[in-house]
């Protein structure tokens, strides 16, 4: 499992699980499922149960949230202060893209025009004066644009949105 790198405190993502089911592990994640707190998640059992014993694979490639693209600082996701965030290349090398940006919600569910503006990420200044960097909007935008086409998003949820 990767690390949740967007997390200030340690705990493993479960976008990406690779495991071994056994009769004993299955009936240990199934016991976890019917006994858990009212705010635990998915990730939150994963964790309880493989938290200390798991092996972390790379968050990079294999775990990029959607909403980095939102984000002003990207040295979570890259590992580094030091490395340049080119949002191109970030989608490029991504195994897997997890929609996940709060308060949107998933692309799949309609949102009015008026709140996907508000979040939409805005053009940045360029190292070239006089131009934007527009590169974090266009992806992220792109991302549900490509996944709108693909798929058929549903009705709004009852006034959430």
């Amino acid at each position: 499992m990767p690390r949740a790198y967007w997390l200030d405190d340690f705990k493993l993502s479960s976008q990406l699980i690779v495991i071994e089911p056994s009769q004993t592990e299955w009936r240990r994640l199934e016991d976890a499922m019917e006994h858990h707190q009212d705010d635990e998640f998915d990730m939150d059992i994963l964790h309880k149960i493989y938290g200390r014993s798991s092996m972390i694979i790379p968050h990079r490639k294999y775990d990029l949230l959607s909403a980095e693209f939102r984000r002003d600082g990207h040295e979570a996701y890259l590992g580094s202060a030091d490395e340049q965030w080119d949002a191109h290349a970030a989608l490029k090398e991504a195994k897997l893209v997890h929609f996940s940006e709060w308060p949107l919600p998933k692309p799949w569910v309609k949102v009015t025009q008026e709140k996907l503006d508000k979040y939409t990420p805005a053009c940045k200044n360029s190292t070239i004066v006089g131009q934007a960097d527009c590169s974090d909007r266009d992806v992220w935008l792109g991302l549900r644009t490509d996944f709108s086409a693909r798929r058929e998003v549903c009705c709004e949820m009852a006034g959430s949105y």
